[in-house]
């Protein structure tokens, strides 16, 4: 499920940026010295190449930190010279979508997508991540269920002990 829920926030923003005539590129692999590298799309909206990877967060943890490991661990020359090779002498800008388990999306995440995804937008992503949130929470216990204590008899927390 969590998978699902991060590629459905994928395929919002890929739809809402190829609903405006931008190209998208959802790019499988990118070897660098560092390894290989899978940022979860590169898309051209105006004149700047975007190299963008989505996270959803814990809603415990400050977005900002999710948000700048994101960006440093993709914004490494090889990559840029990828983009450079797809989209030539157009600038690149790399960013990350980050939304924690409530929905909330970090500032600089809305704020990247200007002119692409608007608050309207982001309100849709915030929506998908809560519903297959809910989803999580309702199939979990189900999930885990066991009978290996069936036959062992259990204090009832609901019946009031006298001491």
């Amino acid at each position: 499920m969590r998978c699902s829920r991060h590629d459905s926030v994928l395929d919002a923003i890929i739809r809402n940026i190829e609903e405006r005539g931008s190209t998208v590129i959802r790019v499988s692999n990118i070897l660098t010295p560092l390894g290989v590298r899978k940022p979860d799309l590169i898309a051209l909206v105006g004149e700047t190449a975007y190299v963008v990877d989505v996270t959803v967060t814990a809603d415990c943890t400050d977005m900002t930190r999710p948000y700048n490991e994101q960006v440093e661990y993709y914004k490494i020359p090889a990559i840029i010279e990828w983009v450079s090779r797809s989209f030539p002498g157009k600038p690149c800008r790399f960013g990350a979508v980050v939304l924690n388990w409530r929905g909330a999306i970090h500032k600089s995440s809305s704020d990247l997508w200007n002119p692409g995804v608007n608050i309207s937008k982001d309100t849709i992503l915030a929506c998908r991540v809560l519903s297959y949130m809910a989803n999580m929470f309702k199939h979990y216990p189900k999930s885990t269920k066991s009978n290996l204590w069936s036959g062992v008899a259990q204090v009832d927390a609901r019946e009031p002990r006298i001491i």
